[in-house]
């Protein structure tokens, strides 16, 4: 699976946009006759995930389920994301900023007593 589609695969999985579902035995034995013959999976199907289990020695595959999102309610999702993200950023720059602000203090106070 190409890079690019594999990590947009995980990241709609990781946000909730996508989930999987492992896929049934036999249908697992034909991707992973594919994978076997062709050493590609340009013919897997792009909805169709899969990763390599050491335990065993096969591949897992995964079947994508979109969820029943529509696209405005994934558009907002993400733009809460965002705000969510921006809000982590504001209060680590405000930490920061507070721990400076008491440095240069003590740094004064320091200062003016030696």
């Amino acid at each position: 699976m190409s890079d690019l589609k594999e990590e947009l695969n995980n990241l709609r999985i990781e946000y909730g946009t996508f989930s999987k579902k492992e896929c049934n035995s036999e249908i697992s034995k034909e991707y992973e006759k594919i994978l076997a013959e062709e050493k590609n999976d340009e013919n897997i199907p792009n909805n169709v995930t899969y990763e390599f289990d050491y335990n065993s020695g096969k591949h897992i595959f995964y079947s994508g389920i979109e969820t029943k999102l529509t696209q405005n309610e994934i558009y907002e999702y993400i733009k809460y994301k965002e705000l969510g993200f921006i809000k982590t950023i504001k209060n680590c720059i405000l930490f920061f900023t507070t721990c400076f602000v008491i440095s240069l203090v003590l740094g004064l106070i320091l200062f003016l007593l030696i």
